[in-house]
């Protein structure tokens, strides 16, 4: 795969948002999103803390 949208999306599809551990998603998050990112839902609720919170709010347990 060298096409970097295509590697970007999948690592933030299954690195970020597939992830259960917390530790392995926050890793991957720490890979793949820029330090300032801001996480703004559909209904435009501006996230309260890390990005990694909304996963974890966003991501049901195992």
């Amino acid at each position: 795969m060298s096409d970097p949208i295509e590697t970007l999306m999948l690592a933030n599809l299954l690195g970020v948002f597939n992830e259960r551990d917390g530790a392995k998603r926050r890793a991957a998050v720490e890979r793949t999103y820029a330090e300032d990112v801001r996480w703004v839902d559909a209904a435009l609720i501006n996230a309260e803390g890390s990005i990694t919170d909304m996963f974890t709010v966003l991501t049901p347990p195992a």
